[in-house]
């Protein structure tokens, strides 16, 4: 798990190297990776749906990443692009 309010860079290096996300998590954080404009306008019942997984899923990822919410993660990803 990265540290609460971890940097962009940090991140996106556990999206992509999916340690310690299980295969649910990983499908999430593989269409983060590959969609970071879409997902900007992206709520997370649409994250979810996109994805075939649930809301809780995406809030688990987010907070596994370092932030609470996917609004949080989608700010830090918009600042990096």
């Amino acid at each position: 798990m990265v540290k609460k309010g971890g940097g962009i860079k940090i991140i996106i290096e556990t999206l992509q190297l999916g340690e310690s996300l299980t295969s649910t998590e990983k499908n999430i954080a593989k269409f983060i990776l590959e969609n970071p404009l879409k997902l900007k306008d992206m709520s997370t019942e649409e994250l979810a749906k996109a994805t075939y997984s649930s809301p809780a899923t995406i809030v688990r990822l987010s907070k596994k990443v370092g932030q609470r919410t996917i609004i949080l993660l989608n700010f830090c990803l918009l600042k990096y692009i």
